[in-house]
Order: C-alpha cells, then structure tokens, then sequence
C-alpha cells in the first residue's frame, strides 16, 4: 500500500524544469515564463487578462489542460516592454 503522501504530485510552483531539451520550445508554460523573463503567477494571470480579451497584453492557449504562452507572444510582450522603459 503507497502512503497518501508519496502518491501525491507536487505544487505546480515547486516542480522542477526540466532544462536539458533536445526539441526547440514553442511555448512556454506559465512557470517556465516566470523563471525566464522574472515575474510572478499573479502578475502572469493579470497580463492574460482573461475576464477582456481586448485588454490582454499576453496571449495564451490551453492544449491538454495546461495553457502555454507562445514563444512569439512572449517576444512581443517582451519588446513592448523594453519599449516603455
């Protein structure tokens, strides 16, 4: 019998990366986002804006339950900022 805690999966926010891909990445998830450009889930989940697709600075889609920022939409939002500065 497995112990109900060695069966249970971690929190998304302490899981690992894995950093050693051979497959170039076309999206990122939300916590490989916030590792790379350094921002918080919170401040992800503003950027979505997902009450107003208008307002949205990010784009996202949701493939097999979990939603991924294109690499291209990361970019863009990316410059935008560099921009303001």
């Amino acid at each position: 019998m497995t112990n109900c805690k060695t069966a249970r999966r971690k929190p998304v926010h302490k899981r690992k990366i894995n950093k050693t891909r051979l497959v170039p990445r076309r999206a990122y998830t939300i916590l490989e986002f916030c590792e790379a450009f350094r921002v918080s889930r919170p401040t992800v989940y503003k950027l979505f804006a997902l009450d107003d697709p208008e307002k949205s600075e990010l784009d996202s889609v949701v493939r097999g339950g979990r939603r991924l920022i294109p690499i291209e939409s990361a970019e863009k939002w990316w410059q935008g900022k560099e921009a303001q500065s």
